[in-house]
């Protein structure tokens, strides 16, 4: 027996699109063993031992996680999804205050040290890391990851999910 999440969009009140997602407890493993190899000074803030440099890695890890949500969007949904709820999945996806809440997933080994810091400084963090890691399915697992998380704790306009088990 699996438990498997399935997305609706809905096109119209009569069409119904489905997708298959993975199940509820799904873990960005992939980038959280790329994590677990990463020197934490290379992403936490200076005064907790990071680099100067961090923040400007941060620019470009920033860049990198929204193309690869931008990617989980459209493998998720292929074309069919209108643009403006894809808008704001991605925006939910990639804010800080997502990456603030989910700390302890996506930045496990740190989470206790970056508990205390603003929500700005958490995804400066994340930013920084996705940055510094190299393995590009890493990224994307986490990417996916956001996404999923994402439409399974906001409500969009035309897209719901239900889980059941298939065999």
């Amino acid at each position: 027996m699996l438990r498997t999440t399935h997305f609706l969009f809905h096109k119209s009140m009569s069409t119904q699109l489905q997708y298959r997602m993975p199940k509820s407890n799904h873990q960005p493993k992939e980038w959280q063993m790329a994590l677990q190899r990463l020197p934490p000074h290379l992403y936490l803030p200076l005064d907790l031992g990071g680099l100067s440099e961090n923040k400007h890695k941060a620019w470009y890890g920033d860049r990198k996680i929204n193309l690869e949500i931008a990617n989980a969007i459209k493998n998720i949904f292929e074309e069919s999804l209108d643009r403006g709820v894809a808008s704001k999945i991605s925006a939910t996806a990639q804010s800080n205050a997502f990456f603030a809440k989910h700390l302890n997933i996506i930045l496990p080994y740190n989470a206790e040290e970056l508990k205390s810091r603003s929500v700005r400084e958490k995804g400066t963090a994340l930013e920084a890391a996705v940055a510094r890691v190299s393995c590009n399915v890493a990224v994307k697992d986490l990417a996916d990851w956001l996404v999923i998380q994402a439409l399974r704790e906001r409500r969009f306009p035309n897209v719901g999910f239900v889980e059941y088990e298939s065999y």
